[in-house]
């Protein structure tokens, strides 16, 4: 629960958008306000940010959380306590757990429990943690710009990870929470009462994982795209934001964030003898942490290595099928179709022997010849005009005339065969 009334203005960064929340908390509940988002923060203009930014509280302080796509994260034989006695080791040696290095890394660490016992924490001599970092330089030059708008201070830098805690899980058995980093990349995080299990499992969910989720409650945290994995309930970047400010105020979870002030008061006294174990538990964990996530890593390779044969042999066989069609169509459909002539002079000049005070009833056009039916007050008209025709030869009339004394008309039924086609087409 909240641990004393605050006041944070919680920004919340998901793809390239801002979202700004306004939150009061304190032991009786909390206050929030939706400040607005902003669209597109690489290309926004100060007068934006100004308007979300602007007129703060005056005790308001800032939180901003970073979007999961910046965040590296990789599991660690470290807790919140013994944290402080090996940040400086792990931040010395952090190239070789994260993708940064020492000189542009901001760290934090996210306290695991173990399954079972999720609303207590234990020491921290079984406890174990996950280590998240981001680059500095990124992260920075949106806090400049941020302070340099609102004129106050970002005190506190967390990641999607340290804000799900504040999502209000805590009386859910099981949650999983799906995130998308990148196009095409899902990661699970798991919760237990509220207390984070796993985080940063591959998911790639299919019929077999109905019956591990059966009774868990499964929502998507934002990716700046509005999709939504299959069965998920969405998390909106407001929540999120919130959720932030609610987890930098609360006891809900331990974690350290990546700046400023942590999210749990630690203890002042540690005994020196804790220097020495942490830091041997790390020498001692970190290489076999490393080989087992490389592990991994590699046989998810492997298998996506595999997909894309199958995929690429797949493509070979469409392209060898594509080329014996290809091949069919130009030795056989190809002389028939050059063969075709244009249609509609044909109709055009055929229309053009019907006088105007006659009719036609129907117009039949084949490869080789056409025939007309219809009314003229004399149908030798037709069969004259078809015969001074360019385009036909050989106009004959089929039935004979038939008197329509009630309109003063003859049917006409006149056949003619078609000119052959000078060669470059018809203009």
């Amino acid at each position: 629960m909240p641990r004393r009334p605050q006041h944070v203005i919680s920004i919340c960064i998901v793809g390239d958008a801002m979202t700004v929340a306004e939150v009061e908390s304190g032991p009786f509940g909390a206050r929030t306000r939706d400040r607005g988002t902003i669209d597109g923060i690489s290309e926004a203009h100060d007068e934006e940010f100004r308007q979300i930014l602007g007129n703060l509280p005056q005790r308001a302080r800032l939180v901003l959380t970073c979007s999961s796509g910046v965040c590296a994260i990789r599991p660690i034989p470290l807790g919140v306590q013994s944290w402080r006695a090996a940040e400086e080791e792990v931040t010395h040696s952090v190239a070789r757990l994260l993708p940064l290095s020492p000189d542009d890394a901001m760290l934090g660490l996210v306290e695991r429990v173990a399954p079972q016992r999720a609303v207590a924490h234990d020491s921290d001599a079984t406890a174990q943690g996950y280590l998240v970092g981001v680059r500095r330089s990124v992260v920075e030059a949106l806090v400049e710009r941020i302070e340099s708008i609102s004129g106050r201070s970002v005190t506190t830098v967390l990641s999607p990870h340290m804000a799900m805690m504040g999502l209000g899980l805590q009386h859910v058995e099981r949650a999983t929470l799906i995130d998308t980093p990148a196009p095409g990349v899902m990661m699970a995080h798991h919760f237990e009462w509220g207390q984070p299990v796993e985080l940063d499992l591959p998911w790639a969910p299919d019929a077999s994982d109905a019956a591990a989720l059966a009774g868990t409650h499964v929502r998507s945290l934002p990716n700046g795209d509005g999709r939504t994995p299959p069965g998920a309930e969405p998390i909106t970047a407001l929540e999120l934001a919130i959720g932030a400010a609610i987890a930098c105020s609360s006891d809900f979870g331990r974690f350290i964030p990546l700046t400023g002030r942590r999210a749990r008061s630690l203890p002042r006294w540690l005994l020196p003898a804790s220097l020495t174990a942490a830091a041997v538990a790390l020498i001692m964990v970190a290489g076999s942490v490393e080989n087992s996530r490389y592990e991994r890593a590699a046989v998810e390779v492997r298998r996506q290595l595999a997909d894309l044969e199958a995929q690429a042999k797949a493509v070979q066989q469409s392209r060898a099928r594509f080329a014996t069609l290809s091949s069919r169509m130009k030795d056989g459909v190809a002389p028939t179709v050059s063969a075709w002539r244009p249609v509609m002079p044909d109709l055009v000049e055929a229309r053009r022997t019907i006088p105007e005070d006659g009719f036609l009833y129907r117009i039949r056009l084949s490869s080789d010849r056409v025939t007309l039916n219809g009314e003229s007050q004399r149908a030798a008209s037709v069969l004259r005009a078809m015969e001074d025709s360019t385009r036909f030869a050989d106009a004959r009339q089929g039935n004979p005339p038939i008197a329509i004394e009630e309109r003063g008309t003859e049917t006409f039924d006149v056949t003619a065969l078609l000119e052959p086609e000078e060669e470059g087409g018809v203009e």
